[in-house]
Order: structure tokens, then C-alpha cells, then sequence
């Protein structure tokens, strides 16, 4: 996320590991204007913190990271992201297939606290 634009990049994965997310880094990587640093603000999970986690962030020195303390996830801005989708978007929803789920988070008019 954005903090400063509130814009949400997203990619949906089948698991929550480190492959996924050095995956991730090199999307965000390809995705933001060469000359801009990355800030990453993670939580301590291990897809995180893995051994190829940190040789990738550390092949990489425009990221930047910062750990949040653990038991503070209300200190990380996704966190409040993934409450607002849950309460506006996955309680109330009905998906097809995980397709138009995936469509649906995506879709910013659903997922963006200004869209109330």
C-alpha cells in the first residue's frame, strides 16, 4: 500500500512463503519508477524474515525495511486495509470463483476507505 496515495498493489498467491513473497518484492520492484527507494513496513512472519527474504532485500538497496513489534499489528497500515476489505467487501460479498474474488479486491471502488 501506498501510504501516501492509499493505491494497493496486489497479487494473489496460493502460499504465504518467502518464494511468494521475493515474488512479490521483485513485482513492486518492476512496478515503481527506478529512481524511487521502497519502504516495506512488515510484520515479523516468516515469509519476512526467511534467509531468502533477506538476501533478496539486501541484493536490492532501494528497499528499505522497518519490522513493526510484534502484538502491534494496529501500527501497520495493511492490517487496517485488510479490516476495512473484511467489513466492506468479504462479509457482504458473494464470489463465482476465486477469479471474481480476486476482481473484486482488486476493483478499487471496494477496497478504499474513501469509497465508504
Amino acid at each position: 500500500m501506498n501510504t501516501a496515495t492509499g493505491a494497493v498493489i496486489s497479487q494473489r498467491i496460493r502460499r504465504n512463503d518467502s518464494a511468494a513473497f521475493t515474488e512479490f518484492l521483485s513485482m513492486l520492484d518492476q512496478r515503481t519508477a527506478p529512481g524511487l527507494r521502497i519502504h516495506l513496513i512488515m510484520d515479523n512472519g516468516s515469509s519476512h524474515t526467511s534467509k531468502a527474504t533477506r538476501a533478496r532485500i539486501a541484493a536490492h538497496p532501494r528497499f528499505t525495511v522497518t519490522h513493526a513489534p510484534k502484538h502491534a499489528s494496529w501500527l501497520n497500515v495493511i492490517e487496517q486495509w485488510f479490516s476495512f476489505l473484511t467489513r466492506k467487501l468479504l462479509r457482504r460479498g458473494s464470489f463465482e470463483s476465486q477469479e471474481d474474488l480476486d476482481r473484486q479486491v482488486t476493483a478499487r471502488r471496494c477496497c478504499s476507505p474513501a469509497a465508504g
